[in-house]
């Protein structure tokens, strides 16, 4: 039997409201993509490199107008 795993990550371009800690979320950190790999706890799997890379290039094809923002 082979056991598989599906999980499902998201690459988002956001702006920051100002951060007033409530609930169980106690801080946020904020990283630029050349920290995301160190950062990340997951950060060496192969799955956050492609999600890096893929969404770099999504970032770019954004900033030249390639893609609209819906």
């Amino acid at each position: 039997m082979v056991r598989r795993c599906f999980q499902l990550r998201y690459w988002a371009r956001i702006r920051l409201r100002e951060w007033n800690p409530e609930h169980e979320t106690l801080e946020r950190r904020l990283v630029t993509s050349g920290e995301f790999l160190d950062v990340m706890a997951w950060g060496t799997a192969q799955t956050a490199r492609v999600i890096l890379d893929e969404g770099l290039l999504v970032d770019r094809a954004f900033d030249r107008g390639g893609i609209s923002s819906g």
